[in-house]
């Protein structure tokens, strides 16, 4: 099924931050990713997120995790809507997100996300 597949490289991804690992976070990415965080700035592209990861693991920022509720996959299997909440490991407080995947090659990819701080 293909939200089990999702699911599955979500739950790595959360494994990712937890490890800083910058490359396993970013390996599902699209090379034209589009973020937009909490606070409303835009990241576009693959190579943006390997130095924004960086940047996030070299400091003292605390980390976060996504908690998947919904995945929604299209008629065409092509294309997948994930949305769910994001929280710091800290107890901060989070707040909503949602994710765009795409199949690239057959492998699910993330293409966009939206972060709201909910504070």
């Amino acid at each position: 099924m293909q939200e089990d597949k999702i699911k599955k490289l979500r739950e790595q991804s959360n494994q990712a931050i937890l490890n800083r690992n910058v490359d396993a976070v970013c390996g599902i990415y699209t090379d034209n990713i589009i973020v937009i965080s909490a606070e409303g700035s835009g990241l576009i592209g693959k190579e943006t997120m390997v130095r924004a990861w960086n940047k996030i693991f070299n400091g003292e920022k605390v980390l976060f995790a996504r908690k998947l509720e919904e995945i929604i996959v299209s008629k065409s299997g092509e294309m997948a809507w994930e949305s769910g909440v994001w929280e710091y490991s800290d107890g901060g407080p989070g707040g909503n997100y949602s994710a765009m995947w795409v199949k690239v090659d057959d492998k699910w990819k993330t293409r966009s996300e939206l972060f709201v701080s909910l504070i």
